[in-house]
């Protein structure tokens, strides 16, 4: 059986790599999120997936070649921003950004 590798970014706590992880064809090599206390409880979720907590723009490819440690990503997923953090901060005018 074939297995992707799949790389997570924007991976919040963790829903769509569970969700890959319920499938045997997938396998969930790292995953990125800037918010470290939302990076720790993905950490708890899946124990076996290397972390990284980087802001997306000085994500390297230094650092993602370290990681991957020869192994080719497949796949890449990302998801959006929760609506409860996204509507959650306010901009300088007082509205929701």
């Amino acid at each position: 059986m074939i297995r992707y590798n799949v790389i997570d970014l924007f991976a919040g706590v963790g829903g769509l790599s569970y969700g890959f992880s319920k499938l045997p064809e997938f396998n969930i090599i790292a995953a990125n999120e800037i918010e470290k206390d939302i990076s720790i409880a993905y950490t708890l979720n899946h124990p076996e997936v290397k972390m990284l907590n980087y802001d997306i723009a000085s994500l390297t490819e230094e650092i993602l070649l370290e990681v991957l440690n020869g192994r080719q990503v497949d796949i890449v997923v990302g998801g959006p921003p929760m609506p409860i953090i996204f509507y959650g901060r306010q901009a300088s005018n007082g509205r929701p950004s």
